[in-house]
């Protein structure tokens, strides 16, 4: 494996395209993420565009897939391959086994076929409120009930939305960006999520009628071929135990 360093988009579509898989950080596969090869003035520069920023250009290329989908870390993975990690994980996390919390996001998302995620999180109930304190009411214990269901109702969608792109039933399509009056773009830019069905049409769920255990045999062999990874070890990074 001779991973090339991450100085512009095209570097980054075209490792995932030659490898199939490309996690954005530090995984099992030794020396294999985006983040190990990345030029110092690159990552995270507030005046240079790097891999952070290229994100939704790299997306729209509509030739790989973005999402949590390494063992609940985010990385890239070819549409070649996603048929099969797709067919790998919904055989396992099927519709029937979402929790309340996760079915009402991914139906609302399916309404809305895709959705940012603040308007998501509002759009599903699981916005923070702010505090309604009453003079008859003990301001302190509100604002001390308000931050603990705050919290909870972060934990909660943080928790369900990871979940729903571990199991691949959404994607992250885009990210928006904030911007000044000026003009200039700030903030870590917002995920915008939709279906791989919405993103990339009905047949990208199509594995060529393999079973769930043949589409992780493919694709760990495919992998661990261009890697030179052993078997197990990609197996591992597919596997979601749950």
């Amino acid at each position: 494996m001779n991973l090339r360093d991450m100085t512009s988009p095209d570097v980054i579509e075209s490792e995932v395209l030659r490898y199939g898989i490309l996690p954005f950080f530090i995984n099992r596969i030794e020396g294999f993420s985006i983040a190990e090869h990345t030029p110092e003035d690159l990552w995270f520069n507030d005046n240079v565009d790097g891999p952070w920023e290229w994100k939704g250009p790299v997306i729209s290329r509509m030739t790989c897939a973005y999402g949590k989908f390494f063992e609940q870390k985010a990385g890239y993975i070819s549409l070649a391959l996603l048929p099969h990690l797709i067919n790998i994980r919904r055989s396992v996390y099927p519709i029937g086994r979402m929790t309340e919390t996760e079915r009402r996001l991914y139906d609302t998302l399916l309404e809305n076929e895709s959705m940012r995620s603040d308007f998501l999180r509002e759009k599903s109930g699981l916005w923070p409120k702010k505090n309604t304190s009453k003079k008859d009411i003990n301001p302190f214990d509100i604002l001390d009930s308000t931050k603990k269901r705050n919290k909870s109702l972060t934990e909660s969608f943080d928790t369900a939305i990871m979940r729903l792109q571990m199991s691949t039933w959404i994607v992250t399509g885009d990210f928006e960006y904030n911007y000044t009056k000026e003009g200039k773009r700030y903030g870590w830019g917002k995920s915008v999520y939709v279906s791989p069905e919405a993103m990339y049409g009905d047949e990208i769920t199509d594995a060529e009628g393999m079973s769930a255990d043949e589409s992780m045999d493919y694709i760990c062999k495919y992998i661990s071929d261009r890697t030179n990874t052993e078997y197990n070890v990609i197996r591992k990074m597919m596997t979601w135990k749950i």
